[in-house]
């Protein structure tokens, strides 16, 4: 994705301890400064759905990235067509409602579930800073 954000940002990847909380990269726009974090999603393009981690481990109730990530922002990628721009702080502060309006599953990752919310993209899209189509 850092091919995508060159035309706007100087982008330098994240340090160890910063990756460890929750940050990919260092966006810079002259001196300012946004630390992001990107993620992709292979089957929300199919699906119409985002999922939002809610436990990275349910047996160990290991809090997911939604309340983790020290990012400012999410890049959200729905291979292989959309990325959406995200706050993390607004999807925070929305979480609840959308708690209330959409299901949670468990997803099997390789050796243990996490947890997480389907979420419609048209929710993602009507909060987005902004949304860019993949050519």
């Amino acid at each position: 994705m850092d091919t995508i954000f060159y035309q706007w940002y100087k982008i330098f990847p994240a340090s160890a301890e910063e990756d460890y909380i929750g940050i990919d990269r260092i966006f810079f726009a002259g001196s300012n400064k946004k630390t992001v974090q990107y993620k992709t999603d292979f089957l929300s393009y199919k699906t119409g759905n985002a999922y939002i981690e809610l436990l990275s481990r349910s047996d160990l109730l290991t809090p997911g990235w939604i309340y983790t990530a020290k990012a400012e922002w999410l890049i959200y990628f729905v291979y292989p067509k959309i990325i959406y721009c995200l706050s993390l702080k607004k999807m925070r502060d929305i979480l609840s409602i959308w708690k209330s309006k959409y299901r949670t599953v468990k997803v099997k990752n390789t050796k243990y579930f996490g947890e997480g919310l389907i979420v419609p993209l048209q929710e993602l899209r009507a909060i987005a800073k902004s949304v860019l189509e993949v050519k």
